[in-house]
């Protein structure tokens, strides 16, 4: 009886293990997801801030009309 108690405790560490594993590897995707969402918006703002307000519009129409951007 001992070592069904010893083999399911060690079933539940090695699935807890994995699933610990698997969010990790989630949430560090994640955040470099965000980094380099971070690095694309700041280099778009900057050249955006560049452009006068024709060309802005300009910009943003192109953007509607590719489906990069969705019109508010």
């Amino acid at each position: 009886m001992q070592v069904y108690i010893l083999i399911g405790c060690v079933l539940f560490a090695w699935f807890l293990s994995g699933l610990m594993a698997d969010n990790y590897a989630l949430r560090r995707h994640f955040k470099q997801q965000q980094k380099l969402n971070k690095i694309d918006l700041d280099r778009y703002n900057f050249v955006v801030g560049m452009l006068n307000q024709k060309q802005q519009r300009d910009l943003h129409e192109y953007y509607v009309l590719t489906g990069a951007i969705k019109e508010e």
